[in-house]
């Protein structure tokens, strides 16, 4: 549960080494309009702070509240170009 106006940081394993990313589904998504949601990439894996070649990290998503409701968020992992996800993850997000 976020305040309207609050913000979290939401993160999914990935591995940045093998191609995938994750991306947010819009059109499996319901009502985006009362969340704003930044993709912020990658950030660095859990080994002591150090980006090791091959390692899991989390990928990391900003989910800012706007107006007070409850949305249901789809994120998938995929490889970019190809677009088949093979991981799919969902979020549900309550404003007050």
């Amino acid at each position: 549960m976020l305040s309207s106006g609050a913000s979290y940081i939401f993160e999914l394993e990935g591995n940045p080494f093998v191609g995938y990313r994750w991306r947010l589904n819009p059109r499996a998504s319901e009502n985006l309009a009362i969340v704003m949601v930044e993709d912020l990439g990658y950030g660095e894996g859990k080994s002591i702070g150090k980006k090791l070649i091959g390692a899991p990290a989390p990928y990391r998503f900003r989910i800012t509240a706007l107006t007070p409701g409850f949305a249901r968020l789809y994120f998938e992992y995929v490889h970019p170009w190809v677009g088949k996800s093979i991981k799919i993850e969902t979020l549900g997000v309550r404003v007050d």
